[in-house]
């Protein structure tokens, strides 16, 4: 948990300087309230709306008159596959937009190393 938490930390920290670095100064605000935007509704879709849905689908009643109920892993493996591969995606992006972007840091280490 301390290690999602200082990873979580991390990315918040250093998007303005990313979102800035990447796009032009003019649309910085559009383009770090999409961020925002993004975190809030992927948490909602996955650990709201999936993990519901999927517990939903694997409870049953037990006891006549009594909550539906649901024990072991089969609860929410639907929701963890999900969210796996959400976060394959997020760092095949992340990756992706590296190796993109890797002439322009270059060229910024470059230009500092001059001075």
């Amino acid at each position: 948990a301390a290690a999602g938490g200082a990873a979580y930390g991390a990315v918040w920290s250093l998007l303005p300087s990313i979102v800035g670095d990447i796009f032009p100064a003019r649309h910085f605000a559009t383009v770090y309230s999409l961020f925002s935007l993004a975190a809030s509704s992927s948490s909602l879709l996955l650990s709201t709306l999936l993990a519901t849905k999927v517990y939903a689908a694997h409870a049953h009643v037990t006891t006549p008159g009594a909550a539906a109920e649901c024990h072991g892993s089969l609860c929410y493996r639907a929701t963890h596959l999900a969210i796996l591969g959400a976060c394959a995606a997020g760092t095949a992006g992340a990756l992706a937009l590296g190796v993109r972007n890797r002439a322009i840091y270059r060229g910024k280490l470059l230009d500092r190393a001059a001075v």
